[in-house]
């Protein structure tokens, strides 16, 4: 499967987890946005959210979505994609011949559930196209809250010292003998090759260490 179009149905039981179940009985899609927009097609670009259209809907099962999560990484795909899929979420399906009546909530029902969804957008800096997306696909009746890390460096030790473990770096000198009337530099080569072979590997070789590099 080619990682622009990757989708994952998957449906939860009480002790088992379903994969590639179909989309109508999905209780979680991870999918990208090439991936949905070739099953919204783009008969749905156009229509306002919470639009009571007669149209029928070719992906009803996105008509139920609560908790929708982006990352900044669609980005690197078409945004148009995004802006498909995000007007098709929350439309009022026409047809549910699978649809648990018991589990429908009242403001499904009353085409209200764009201002119930809670969307979730994980960035690493500020964009003006998810910004844009925020404003245009997003209708949560609580608002929009942004939250960004702020750091202290002068107070904070940076993290990378304790991730990276110190390196003990040995270098050693080659002093490779001239001969009179001939240049230095001709047997340079072989002279590399055996003080490499007598000094360094031999002695790696007789007595193993983990974590060696040899540049």
């Amino acid at each position: 499967m080619c990682g622009f179009t990757i989708q994952y149905p998957l449906t939860f039981f009480p002790f088992l987890v379903r994969l590639y179940t179909d989309y109508s009985r999905a209780d979680l899609i991870i999918a990208s946005p090439l991936a949905l927009r070739q099953k919204v097609g783009d008969i749905l670009v156009d229509i306002v959210p919470g639009d009571k259209s007669t149209l029928k809907l070719p992906v009803d099962f996105l008509s139920s979505i609560e908790v929708c999560v982006l990352a900044s990484v669609f980005l690197m795909q078409n945004m148009d994609h995004v802006r498909a899929v995000m007007n098709a979420i929350n439309v009022t399906p026409k047809e549910a011949p699978h649809a648990d009546f018991s589990r429908i909530r009242e403001w499904n029902l009353n085409h209200q559930a764009h201002y119930f969804r809670q969307t979730i957008v994980l960035a690493h800096a500020a964009d003006a196209q998810l910004n844009n997306l925020l404003t245009k696909s997003c209708h949560n009746f609580r608002g929009v809250t942004r939250l960004a890390p702020v750091y202290d460096l002068h107070h904070v030790v940076p993290s990378v010292s304790h991730v990276i473990p110190s390196i003990k770096q040995i270098f050693q000198r080659l002093d490779t003998p001239s001969q009179p009337a001939t240049c230095p530099l001709v047997n340079e080569p072989n002279a590399r090759f055996e003080y490499f072979e007598r000094q360094i590997l031999a002695p790696l070789l007789d007595h193993p260490s983990k974590h060696t590099m040899v540049l």
